[in-house]
């Protein structure tokens, strides 16, 4: 099956589960638009919840370019859209919620870049990472999934325990567990994967029969 490639669309790693009623985590999102916005593109609206649980409505803008080796990134924010913005760093923040999307902040030593995308929130917790090789530079992103029992306890997702773990994590789907487990999905599918999770609708059929 052909992998589709999405520009600025969420993408999935995934970890070892150890329980199906463990939620799972993941660095991507299908069918979720993933908001790039370093400084100078537009504020989002939406809102960030703190350490302490407390949200913070308004507008978020999420700054990559500020994620390197000293720093674990930061956020900027303002009460009103042309208001004063304060930055913030992620330590700070348990997570972001712009438009649709909700977005996690990880501090699990596994990650680089701590921005994870959530994609199924059910007794296990899908999200998405963008890893970005060189400069955090669109040109180097990386795309990987994780999942675990909460967002800082994740296990990567790869080729070897993904027959093993995505059963777990769209165990609600029996449809869905079925073809995983008879090799009609594979790793590499993973955003098609995720679109029939989410729809019920198989979109390499769809490509096939516009072909």
């Amino acid at each position: 099956m052909r992998k589709i490639i999405l520009n600025l669309v969420v993408l999935l790693s995934i970890f070892s589960l150890p329980a199906v009623a463990q939620k799972v985590v993941a660095t991507a999102s299908i069918g979720v638009s993933f908001h790039y916005t370093p400084k100078g593109y537009d504020w989002i609206k939406g809102s960030y919840f703190d350490i302490q649980g407390i949200q913070h409505a308004g507008f978020v803008m999420i700054d990559y370019t500020s994620v390197s080796e000293k720093s674990k990134g930061t956020i900027e924010y303002k009460a009103e859209k042309h208001g004063d913005k304060t930055t913030i760093p992620v330590e700070s923040v348990d997570k972001i919620i712009l438009d649709t999307d909700t977005m996690v902040v990880s501090h699990s030593t596994l990650l680089s870049f701590p921005f994870l995308t959530e994609v199924i929130h059910k007794n296990v917790l899908l999200l998405y990472n963008m890893q970005e090789a060189k400069n955090f530079s669109m040109t180097g992103a990386k795309d990987t999934w994780y999942y675990g029992p909460d967002k800082e306890h994740l296990t990567l997702l790869d080729k070897k325990n993904f027959i093993t773990a995505m059963p777990q994590i769209m165990a609600d789907e029996p449809a869905v567990v079925q073809n995983i487990l008879n090799k009609q999905y594979k790793y590499g599918d993973m955003i098609d994967l995720v679109t029939y999770y989410q729809t019920g609708r198989e979109p390499w059929k769809d490509r096939d029969n516009a072909q």
